[in-house]
């Protein structure tokens, strides 16, 4: 879908009362999230739904909602937009030159098309968020979720605290890591070459200088060492430093022990301790934990690692 050109009304006043006000409330909600230490929010997403109709705004044949909104510099902010009965487009305009921004791409959500938009305002920036569709004269009902940080939420340091940077990486993970700065990075795989895989990679890590990868999932190695008991030391204090981070009556932990079999003749230990709000453990954006792995692999001593991983 082109560009759509020219915006010549905005929604209805009631409307856009309405969904502003929505938006002026996550952005409150979405403050809490400031301090570690009040890991309360479950997913700083909020999701709503509207309906393109034949009475919308129409360019280029296609129906479209729009909406005007304005942040302050530094604000880091996430918009999504999915739909049954067409294939979403949304896109931002500047309110001054008219000039579309953001970082778009599209995913697969259930089986449906998500197309997401997010950024990092340079300045106070006023503009349009524009919903639309990517086929003529679609209408029906779609979805739209959005988050919004400050840019408190969004500075890193290796200044800040354990508690602050895990804050920091609680709130990038609740966003899908699409505000967290990364650069791509390859592994390949000598003995399976189908194997090898793209990656991304990020300096703001809970420890400085952490080995980490985000594929499907973020993982950071915390510590690494063939001692096995340096590397329970390790594993016991970082879960303890964690707990003291989180609120109690929000989250809670629990710890296994899990032998899995390598071979007929071989088995393996892992220690895990999974952080989850109360209720919730395994489930999406609401659990984390952090593992023990063996270093016996292939009855080759490796290092033990002690790891981080956002499901």
């Amino acid at each position: 879908m082109g560009v759509l050109p020219s915006i010549t009304k905005t929604i209805d006043s009631p409307a856009k009362e309405i969904i502003m006000k929505k938006i002026i409330v996550v952005f409150t909600c979405c403050q809490l999230l400031l301090s570690a230490a009040v890991f309360s929010q479950n997913n700083i997403f909020r999701i709503d739904s509207s309906n393109l109709v034949l009475t919308d705004n129409k360019n280029q044949n296609r129906y479209y909602k729009e909406l005007p909104v304005t942040f302050k510099k530094g604000m880091g902010i996430v918009f999504y937009m999915e739909a049954d009965a067409f294939k979403p487009y949304l896109i931002f305009f500047s309110s001054g030159d008219g000039k579309s921004f953001g970082t778009t791409h599209i995913k697969k959500e259930k089986g449906k098309d998500r197309m997401i938009v997010s950024f990092i305002a340079p300045a106070d920036t006023s503009f349009f968020l524009i919903f639309s569709s990517n086929e003529e004269n679609a209408t029906g009902k779609f979805y739209y979720g959005y988050s919004i940080l400050d840019s408190a939420q969004m500075a890193f340091s290796n200044d800040l605290s354990f508690c602050q940077k895990l804050g920091y990486l609680f709130n990038q993970w609740q966003l899908n890591w699409e505000l967290l700065p990364t650069s791509v990075a390859h592994h390949y795989d000598y003995d399976e070459p189908e194997d090898s895989y793209d990656y991304r990679v990020t300096n703001n890590t809970l420890l400085k200088g952490s080995a980490m990868e985000i594929e499907y999932r973020y993982k950071e190695i915390l510590f690494a060492s063939k001692d096995f008991k340096a590397s329970m030391e390790s594993y016991n204090k970082i879960c303890k430093d964690i707990l003291d981070c989180l609120d109690a009556n929000t989250w809670e932990s629990k710890s296994e022990k899990i032998e899995e079999g390598t071979s007929a003749f071989s088995k393996k230990t892992k220690y895990s301790t999974h952080f989850f709000v109360k209720g919730s453990k395994g489930e999406p954006f609401k659990s984390f934990e952090i593992v023990l792995n063996p270093g016996l692999l292939a009855g080759i001593m490796d290092p033990y690692e002690v790891q981080l991983i956002f499901n």
